[in-house]
């Protein structure tokens, strides 16, 4: 199936990125409206979840509640949010680590593991750990991070004999922040 147009750009003043909704997650098949900036209003036909999430002006941090259960699990429970914008792929069990408030998670198969690939192309999906289901978003992480992510990694996981992989150069490439989404 080709890929169609996209049906609006938004400016994320963060980061300066611009994202792009596709109108294949929207089943919206007109002409595109025209392009606008960040902050005003959007077109009817665009529903607000997806300028929330593309645009990441509603990300919010982990409560700490929220966080110590998660984190303080051994294994979380990921799913991808498809192309379709509306369900998910099956759960993959994962570790994951907590780091000055942010919830983070790697691929044991490094980039090219397929939950992995799925979460870096559509940057959306869903939690389950210690008995909570949380909408998350993923963005990648690169540097000195990644160094009290290896730290996090030794100290929870200290006896596993996979620990050795999980802290290597290929799971480290596929580093991944996790936030909650409103």
């Amino acid at each position: 199936m080709p890929r169609s147009q996209p049906i609006a750009s938004f400016q994320n003043p963060c980061t300066m990125a611009i994202c792009s909704l596709d109108s294949r997650l929207l089943g919206y098949s007109g002409p595109p409206p025209q392009q606008r900036k960040y902050g005003e209003a959007p077109n009817a036909e665009i529903p607000a979840f997806h300028v929330k999430l593309l645009g990441r002006q509603t990300m919010s941090t982990w409560s700490k509640d929220e966080l110590s259960k998660i984190a303080g699990s051994d294994e979380i429970h990921i799913s991808v949010l498809r192309a379709d914008g509306k369900t998910y792929s099956a759960p993959t069990t994962i570790w994951s680590v907590a780091v000055d408030g942010a919830l983070y998670v790697r691929a044991f198969y490094g980039t090219k593991s397929r939950w992995h690939q799925a979460a870096m192309r559509e940057k959306a999906g869903r939690v389950t750990a210690a008995g909570i289901t949380k909408e998350v978003s993923f963005e990648p992480v690169n540097g000195s991070i990644n160094e009290l992510i290896d730290a996090a990694y030794k100290t929870k996981y200290k006896s596993s004999e996979y620990l050795s992989p999980m802290i290597n150069a290929r799971a480290r490439s596929a580093t991944l922040k996790v936030l909650p989404r409103d």
